[in-house]
Order: C-alpha cells, then sequence, then structure tokens
C-alpha cells in the first residue's frame, strides 16, 4: 500500500533586526505535517493495517528487507504485537567473535597487524 502525504509549505522567516517575521522550528514544522497527515485518510487506513502488526509491515512496506528477513527475526517482531517488551535474543550468525587468518586488527598500541600473526602470542585488542 502506498500512501502519498501532501505536506503544507512551509516558509521560514529569519528572526533578526528588523526581519519581523516569526521562525518556525522543527516542532512547528512536526505540527504542520500531523496536521496534513492527521486529516488524511489514507493514512489512517494505513496506520490501521499496520499498528498491530509488524510482520506484515515488514513484508508488505519493505520488499528488500524481507528477502534476507529470518523466522527468529519475524517470532521478535511478532512477540512485539502480542505485548512482550523485553525480549533474549540469541545471536545466530556472524556475531564477530571469529576472524579471519588475513583480517586486519587493530592491537591496543594503535598498530595494526594480521590475526594469522598473532596465533600463540600475548597482544591486546580495543573492543
Amino acid at each position: 500500500m502506498a500512501v502519498d502525504l501532501k505536506i503544507p509549505d512551509t516558509t521560514i522567516h529569519q528572526r533578526g533586526k528588523g526581519a519581523g517575521g516569526r521562525r518556525l522550528g522543527l516542532s512547528d514544522l512536526g505540527s504542520k505535517i500531523a496536521a496534513s497527515v492527521g486529516r488524511s485518510t489514507q493514512f489512517r487506513k494505513f496506520q490501521h493495517t499496520y499498528r498491530d502488526d509488524r510482520v506484515a509491515f515488514v513484508y508488505d512496506c519493505l520488499p528488500d528487507l524481507r528477502r534476507t528477513f529470518a523466522p527468529y527475526q519475524e517470532e521478535i517482531l511478532a512477540n512485539f504485537d502480542m505485548g512482550i517488551r523485553r525480549q533474549a535474543v540469541r545471536s545466530p550468525h556472524a556475531r564477530g567473535k571469529c576472524v579471519d587468518w588475513d583480517d586486519d586488527l587493530l592491537l591496543a598500541d594503535g598498530s595494526w597487524v594480521k590475526a594469522g600473526d598473532l596465533v600463540g602470542q600475548d597482544f591486546e585488542i580495543f573492543s
């Protein structure tokens, strides 16, 4: 579902000597956008459709992301929709505990070395 939003024209006037204009800040802009969007029935339909279905939002609105969406990630999003706000999530892959033999590592002294050159040695790295 695509939603076209019309944002009212916003002119930002400089406040200063003799300017006489009112300077619009981010809160003013946010208020104008909220007022415009709040009246949109398309946006209200969009909100109603995805308010309690984050998984559907990913599948419908983020097509590039859904191709890489793992089942455990889907489960995490679904848990939020069921009211579960705190979750412990395992890190199944690529969490950074392993490096390749030829990866460069930054040592605590500021020098760079290949991981393979450190095998069997004591060293300190930044974490």
